[in-house]
C-alpha cells in the first residue's frame, strides 16, 4: 500500500509527463520479490512490476554494477549478466566490460537470451539517443520566452480543483469585501496577478503567528478569504515542508468566512477528505512556481475554467483522475499571444505605429489592450505622462475617458432600468422627466431617438463661457473654497455655484431643436438620460454605476472624480487649460460642461485604465455576465448594440456603430458590423466585436498639453492598431 501511493507515484507522474529513462536501484524489496534479490537484478521487478505493471516502456539502466556489496556477491561478470536477463537495457559499470560481452554472447548462442530480446534491448538505446539528439537541437532554439510559454501552461493545466461549493470559484467580489492570505515564501505573482481584477487586502507572513496577528488586528470586516499556503525547501522536512500549524489557521478560518485554500505543495499532505469540510474550494497547485502563482490567480479569478485531474490518489481522499471543472470563464484571462497562435513578429506592428505616434508628438504616451474570445494577447504602456521629464505610462496609469463615458456610465445604467422595467428607450423625455422638460418640445423627443444622436439636439453647449468675465471665472460664481453655496468643485481651489446645474438645463431648453430626424452627434442628450438614472435609483449617478457595476466588477481604477479614491500621481493629465481653469487639468475631467456638474455627466467624467475599460467591454462580449455574476441580460445588449435606425444612421444606442460600408468612420475596414463601441475626445477608443470575439482598448491623452492638436485623428493611428490586430488574428481559430 505504501509503495502504491508513495514510491511509485514519482515513476506513475514521470511516466504521465514523457520520462523516458529509469534507472534500478541494488535495493532489496521482500515485498515486491520474495527471493531478497536486489531490484537491479530482480526480473519479478523489472518486468512484472515496471513494465506490466506501472506500465513503463522507455529504457531501463543498471545501478553501477561495480559497487562492491553487489558484484562481490554475485560476481563481477555474473551480476551483469544477471542484471540483463532481469530486463536493464544498459549495464553501467561492469568492471570487466569485455567479460560481459562474451558471457552475454554465450547466453544467446545457447538460446538462454533470444536475440528479439537482445535487438529490443538495442531498439530502445538507438531511440534514447536519436530522442537525445533531437531533443538538443530543440532546446538550443528555445528564448526565455518560449519556455515561458511552455510553463505557463503547462502548469494552468496541472491545477486541479478538488472542491469548489457553491461556485466560489470564479471570486465572487460583488459579494463583499476580499482578504488575499499569503502564508510562507512566495514569488509574488499571485498577487500582481490578482490586482489585474479586484481590490484587495493583502496579509502575509512566513508564520501562522504573524498571520494571525495582522488578520485580527484588521479594521476591514471580510466576507471572503483566499489563503495561499505556499511550502518551501527551506522548511524542515515535516508535514511536507509546508509551514508549521497551517492547518490550525485553515480551522480558524473555515466558517467565518468563504474560503478559498490555494497549496502550492505537495498534494500528499491532504489525507482525509474532511480537513477541508467548512472549506469552499481548493486549489492544488503541487509546487512553489512563479508560473504556478500566475495562473491559480486568474483560475480562482474566473479567467479559465480548471481542466487538471489528479495524476495521483491521495490516501483514502481523492482518487487518480479526480477534479472539478469550474465554471465557465467569465473575466479576462492574461496569456502570452504564441499561446493562441498569434505572431509576435506581427504584433510589433503595433509598437511601430505608437512609437511613432508619439514621436509625431500626437500624444506623450498611451495604453493598448487587445483580447480575443476574453483572453487578453496584447497588453502595452507607452511614452510618458507628458512631453516633459514626467513618469513613464505603465499598466496602472489612468485616463480620461471622454466621451466613453457615454457607453460605461450613463448607457450601461439605463440598460440596467431598462432590465428593470424602469424605462424603456421607446419612452420620451417627458414620460421621465415632466418636472424638467415641462410643456417644451423636448418632452415629447424619444429616448431612443436622443440616444442615436437623431433627435435634433445642438452638438455641443459652451456652458462654460457665460460663466467668465474677462476670460476669468466670474466671482460672482466661483469661490477659491468650498462651502454649502459653492459645492461643485470644478478644478483644485475652483467651486462653482451650487445650484448653477439649474442654470445649465435652462440654457439647453432655450436652445432651437433641429427639424428631420438626421443624424447628428451631441452631448446635450446625456444631460437628460444622467437626470433619468438618478431620479430612477435614487443615487446620483457616479455613486450608482460605482455601486452597481465598478466595485462588484473588481475595477479599481474605473471612477468619477478619481482622486476621491487615489492620487493624481500616476493620472495622465489633459490639457493645460488657459481659457476657462487656467491650470493644469490631472485628475478632474476635461469636458467643461462635466467639471461644472462636480465631475460627473452622462456624457464625460469617467476615467480607467485600458485594463478596467476592457473588462467592462468584456461584459458586453460576455453578454451581461462577468465574475460568474449577471449584471445586464443579453435582450437588453443585442437591443443597444444593434444598429438603431440603419441604413441611414449608423448608431446604436448610446454605442457607435461602423459605417456601414467600412469605409472611414472610427474603424477599420476588418470589423464586422455587429461590432460596437466609442471614442473619446482626449485620445481614446474601446470596441468590441461579438463576431470575430475581439475587444480592443487604446488610451491617450491626446489633448495634452493642447485640445487643438488633431495628429491622432490625422494619422489614423487608432484605427491602424485596430487593423493589425485583426490581421495578427487572421488564422487563429
Amino acid at each position: 500500500q505504501e509503495l502504491n501511493l508513495v514510491d511509485w507515484t514519482p515513476f506513475k507522474m514521470g511516466r504521465l509527463a514523457g520520462a523516458s529513462a529509469v534507472m534500478m536501484a541494488h535495493l532489496q524489496v521482500p515485498a515486491l520479490d520474495s527471493s531478497n534479490t536486489p531490484s537491479s537484478l530482480s526480473e519479478v521487478i523489472i518486468q512484472d512490476y515496471l513494465r506490466k505493471q506501472l506500465k513503463f516502456n522507455g529504457l531501463i539502466i543498471s545501478d553501477a554494477l561495480n559497487m562492491k556489496a553487489v558484484s562481490d556477491r554475485y560476481g563481477k561478470v555474473e551480476v551483469a549478466v544477471k542484471a540483463y536477463q532481469a530486463g536493464n537495457d544498459i549495464l553501467l559499470y561492469p568492471e570487466s566490460v569485455k567479460g560481459v560481452i562474451d558471457a552475454i554472447y554465450q547466453k544467446v548462442q545457447l538460446g538462454e537470451i533470444s536475440m528479439e530480446v537482445v535487438n529490443e534491448k538495442c531498439f530502445r538505446i538507438l531511440a534514447a539517443k536519436a530522442h537525445v539528439n533531437n531533443h538538443t537541437k530543440q532546446t538550443e532554439k528555445f528564448t526565455e520566452r518560449e519556455m515561458d510559454v511552455i510553463h505557463s501552461s503547462i502548469y494552468e493545466k496541472a491545477l486541479t480543483v478538488l472542491k469548489n461549493e457553491n461556485d466560489a470559484i470564479p471570486l465572487a467580489s460583488h459579494k463583499g469585501e476580499v482578504a488575499l492570505i499569503s502564508l510562507g515564501k512566495n514569488s509574488g505573482a499571485f498577487v500582481s496577478r490578482m490586482n489585474d481584477y479586484l481590490e484587495f487586502t493583502h496579509i502575509s507572513g512566513e508564520d501562522v503567528t504573524s498571520v494571525q496577528n495582522q488578520l485580527n488586528n484588521h479594521s476591514k470586516s471580510f466576507e471572503i478569504v483566499v489563503f495561499n499556503v505556499h511550502a518551501s525547501s527551506i522548511l524542515p522536512k515535516n508535514n511536507y515542508s509546508y509551514p508549521k500549524d497551517w492547518m490550525n489557521l485553515m480551522r480558524e478560518l473555515k466558517g467565518k468566512y468563504q474560503l478559498i485554500i490555494n497549496l502550492f505543495g505537495n498534494p500528499y499532505v491532504i489525507q482525509t477528505k474532511e480537513m477541508f469540510d467548512g472549506v469552499d474550494a481548493v486549489v492544488i497547485a503541487f509546487e512553489q512556481s512563479q508560473y504556478g502563482e500566475d495562473r491559480a490567480a486568474q483560475l480562482v479569478a474566473g479567467g479559465f475554467s480548471s481542466v487538471g485531474k489528479l495524476p495521483v490518489s491521495l490516501f483514502d481522499a481523492y482518487s487518480v483522475g479526480d477534479g472539478v471543472i469550474t465554471p465557465k470563464a467569465s473575466r479576462l484571462k492574461f496569456i502570452y499571444p504564441e499561446e493562441l497562435g498569434v505572431s509576435v513578429e506581427k504584433l510589433a506592428e503595433i509598437d511601430k505605429i505608437v512609437e511613432n505616434g508619439i514621436t509625431q508628438k500626437a500624444y506623450p504616451g498611451c495604453q493598448v489592450v487587445a483580447a480575443k474570445d476574453g483572453k487578453v494577447f496584447y497588453r502595452k504602456a507607452f511614452g510618458k505622462l507628458t512631453y516633459e521629464d514626467a513618469p513613464e505610462v505603465n499598466n496602472e496609469t489612468v485616463y480620461d475617458l471622454a466621451s466613453i463615458t457615454k457607453v460605461v456610465s450613463s448607457t450601461t445604467a439605463l440598460m440596467s432600468l431598462e432590465d428593470n422595467g424602469k424605462m424603456s428607450l421607446s419612452n420620451n423625455l417627458g414620460q421621465h422627466l415632466p418636472e424638467l422638460t415641462g410643456e417644451t418640445p423636448f418632452g415629447k423627443l424619444v429616448l431612443k431617438d436622443v440616444m442615436a444622436h437623431q433627435a435634433g439636439l445642438s452638438p455641443w453647449i459652451p456652458f462654460y463661457t457665460k460663466t467668465l468675465v474677462n476670460g476669468k471665472p466670474n466671482p460672482e460664481l466661483y469661490s477659491n473654497t468650498f462651502s454649502d453655496s459653492f459645492a461643485l468643485k470644478v478644478a483644485p481651489e475652483l467651486y462653482l455655484k451650487t445650484d448653477y446645474e439649474d442654470e445649465m438645463y435652462r440654457q439647453i431648453l432655450a436652445t432651437t431643436l433641429k427639424l428631420g430626424k438626421n443624424y447628428k452627434y451631441s452631448d446635450v442628450g446625456y444631460y437628460f438620460t444622467k437626470e433619468i438614472i438618478e431620479k430612477s435609483t435614487e443615487q446620483s449617478l457616479d455613486d450608482y454605476v460605482h455601486s452597481s457595476f465598478y466595485l462588484p466588477m473588481g475595477l479599481q481604477s474605473m471612477r468619477y472624480n478619481p482622486l476621491n479614491f487615489y492620487g493624481k500621481e500616476n493620472i495622465a493629465p489633459t490639457e493645460r487649460d488657459n481659457y476657462f481653469r487656467h491650470q493644469l487639468v490631472q485628475g478632474y475631467v476635461h469636458d467643461m460642461g462635466a467639471a461644472m456638474t462636480n465631475g460627473v455627466g452622462g456624457h464625460a467624467g469617467v476615467f480607467s485604465t485600458a485594463t478596467d475599460l476592457a473588462a467592462f467591454m468584456q461584459l458586453f462580449l460576455n453578454k451581461g455576465v462577468y465574475g460568474g455574476y449577471r449584471y445586464l441580460s443579453e435582450k437588453v445588449i443585442n437591443d443597444y448594440t444593434s444598429c438603431q435606425f440603419c441604413p441611414r444612421n449608423r448608431r446604436g444606442a448610446g454605442f457607435d456603430k461602423p459605417v456601414r460600408n467600412l469605409e472611414g468612420g472610427p474603424t477599420c475596414n476588418l470589423v464586422s458590423l455587429s461590432s460596437f463601441g466609442h471614442t473619446g475626445f482626449t485620445g481614446t477608443m474601446a470596441w468590441a466585436d461579438p463576431d470575430h470575439g475581439v475587444n480592443y482598448v487604446f488610451l491617450s491623452n491626446r489633448v495634452y498639453p493642447s485640445a487643438d492638436n488633431w495628429k491622432l485623428v490625422k494619422m489614423g493611428i487608432r484605427t491602424d492598431i485596430q487593423k493589425v490586430i485583426y490581421e495578427a488574428l487572421k488564422d487563429v481559430p
